[in-house]
């Protein structure tokens, strides 16, 4: 996939970045899509539109890949690990009927699910809003009653973890992950309920 040209404007600081990327050209892969993103290199992208996640190649094009994309009380977002051969998302757990959250392996063309924290609210017993690059940790959101819910990550060979609260009573979201999934990034509620 060539990359497109990019420019950024910071009007607020009044400062301009430009990155002129030789040969680049603008592709279009569809109407009604949300591109959300890409691998290390570039050749693959992951994304969702009204009713699945997808992934785009050159080679292959654009593919519906399954899985529940953000909305109508499913959380999460698509993440790519570096290679582009694990998607992380939201699917739907086949026994429970239950949103969770996943990864899609493109080697197998199936979601994995990852688990939960014991507890579902509505149709939700758990969301992925991230992946490390190397494709070995999912990090999101676990409900654990109706109204609440803990950061969490799962770990390949070690499954799924809470990331607890500081503040009793308050929920936190994990959204992001370093290279290797050591250091995980979200938010707190306070205890005026600001996320912080």
């Amino acid at each position: 996939m060539q990359r497109a040209q990019l420019l950024v404007v910071l009007s607020g600081l009044g400062i301009t970045f430009g990155t002129c990327l030789a040969g680049g050209t603008y592709v279009e892969i569809g109407a009604y899509v949300t591109p959300y993103a890409a691998s290390t290199n570039g050749s693959v992208v992951a994304g969702y539109d009204s009713t699945s996640y997808f992934i785009y190649t050159d080679e292959g094009g654009y593919q519906s890949i399954g899985g529940l994309p953000p909305g109508n009380n499913v959380g999460g977002k698509p993440t790519l690990s570096g290679d582009g051969m694990r998607i992380s998302g939201t699917s739907q757990n086949s026994v429970t009927n239950l949103s969770e959250m996943s990864y899609y392996e493109r080697a197998t063309t199936t979601w994995v699910i990852c688990g939960n924290l014991g507890s579902s609210s509505g149709t939700s017993t758990s969301s992925g809003w991230g992946m490390s690059q190397d494709g070995s940790t999912v990090v999101g959101l676990g409900w654990i009653s109706a109204g609440s819910a803990h950061g969490c990550y799962w770990r390949e060979g070690v499954g799924m973890t809470s990331l607890g609260s500081t503040v009793t009573g308050r929920s936190t979201r994990a959204n992001g992950t370093n290279a290797d999934g050591t250091v995980i990034v979200g938010w707190q509620n306070s205890a005026t309920g600001f996320r912080q």
